[in-house]
């Protein structure tokens, strides 16, 4: 089932099933109910709260699947007090996988094709549209698209960026991606979140140590940044990948930004 704009879970189901056969579906029958949301951001009232616990007590085999850009908060609560509920984050292809596209597309040079899988973070719609537009505008030539570092994966970014209303976000969020864009100016580098925390304190925000985590998993969920565990500290660290900080640095971003600097 897709969910659409403005649409509850609740409102979902109904639309597919009746009360009485939702209810029959779980606790008689072996089901899987799969919830699509696309973009769309999963509205977790307390109608939604019920329906997933639902999945989560009593004697049945029935199971609930949820696709979102987002993590669903509801899931995360549910697995914390060791309900039989957990989170699966899709990451890219491995190498071996993600060269099959860009071989089955003519695109050859194993030391290229890698960097450009990593470059994209091993996103197979991401690989085949680069791969798709390198035969047709450079002959397949991996080379030549290498050369200028042109990026595919913006337009896709850009969406997102504007999905989430990037123009919304507060002082503390904009000096946050700042600080990213900043530490990622030469090569790439990995920013500590104690180092986060620090540059935004010695620049007079106020921002709480809650409220910066909240930020970084949001934005995490959607692909926006990565993160890495520091091998030497356990230190979670974070990093904007390669087509994110291209979008945000050519974007209108950059001038409210500006505006989170301290005078």
């Amino acid at each position: 089932m897709s969910l659409h704009y403005g649409q509850t879970v609740g409102e979902l189901l109904e639309s597919h099933l009746k009360d009485q056969e939702f209810s029959t579906l779980i606790q008689e029958k072996r089901s899987l109910f799969v919830i699509d949301c696309g973009s769309i951001e999963l509205q977790e009232d307390r109608g939604f709260q019920t329906i997933a616990q639902q999945f989560c007590v009593g004697r049945h085999e029935s199971s609930l699947l949820i696709l979102s850009r987002n993590t669903v908060k509801t899931v995360q609560q549910l697995a914390r007090i060791q309900r039989p509920a957990t989170t699966i984050k899709l990451s890219g292809l491995v190498d071996q996988d993600a060269l099959k596209i860009l071989k089955a597309q003519g695109i050859q040079g194993e030391s290229d094709c890698k960097k450009l899988i990593d470059s994209y973070r091993g996103n197979p719609q991401l690989l085949l549209l680069a791969a798709e537009r390198i035969k047709r505008f450079c002959g397949g030539k991996l080379e030549s698209f290498m050369l200028h570092k042109t990026s595919f994966a913006s337009d896709y970014v850009r969406r997102v960026i504007q999905e989430y209303r990037m123009k919304q976000l507060s002082l503390c969020e904009l000096r946050i991606l700042d600080i990213l864009i900043q530490s990622d100016q030469d090569s790439p580098k990995w920013i500590a979140f104690s180092e986060l925390m620090a540059r935004l304190s010695s620049d007079g925000e106020t921002a709480s140590m809650s409220e910066l985590i909240e930020a970084l998993e949001k934005w995490e969920g959607m692909s926006l940044i990565e993160s890495d565990e520091d091998p030497n500290t356990g230190e979670a660290t974070f990093i904007l990948p390669p087509a994110t900080r291209k979008v945000l640095m050519r974007s209108s971003l950059n001038t409210f930004v500006s505006q989170s600097q301290p005078a």
